[in-house]
């Protein structure tokens, strides 16, 4: 087994490049040395964990072993959520709404929504198609009026 590195991404993290039986594989810096020091590899269910959450500090002494779930909490907890503020483009109720659960995507692209429930994101997808199940004319959004 050879290996190679550390090496700096542009973002600061760092990683190495194992060669194990005609086969190369990259991991991160951390995980590696986690694993060294441990003498096995982790388990599909545990992460590297930074102590400090300073991704550049790699000492020993600053790396835990975390289950993913453990992980996620941690950061959640570390980082609280972001709210904003919207109008509903299909009933122009004003809410506030966490950024984790708005699609940057759909911002960026101009797109509709976000929208104050799921109900009104439904009915604007259907005014928009001006038609409902399977591509029939909807007589409640096509315009022609009944009398």
């Amino acid at each position: 087994m050879k290996v190679y590195g550390p090496y700096t991404r542009k973002d600061g993290r760092q990683h190495v490049i194992i060669h194990e039986n005609g086969k190369r594989k990259t991991v991160s810096y951390p995980k590696y040395l986690l694993e060294t020091k441990l003498g096995r590899s982790l388990l599909p269910h545990e992460t590297c964990d930074h102590i400090d959450n300073d991704h550049t500090n790699n000492s020993l002494d600053n790396l835990q072993v975390l289950t993913r779930s453990d992980n996620s909490k941690k950061q959640m907890a570390f980082k609280p959520a972001e709210k904003a503020y919207f109008v509903c483009p299909e009933c122009n109720k004003s809410f506030y709404k966490s950024m984790r659960y708005v699609r940057h995507n759909n911002i960026t692209q101009k797109k509709a929504g976000p929208f104050c429930s799921r109900a009104c994101a439904g009915r604007y997808s259907q005014r928009l198609a001006k038609t409902y199940r399977g591509g029939k004319p909807n007589p409640r959004y096509s315009g022609n009026t009944p009398e």
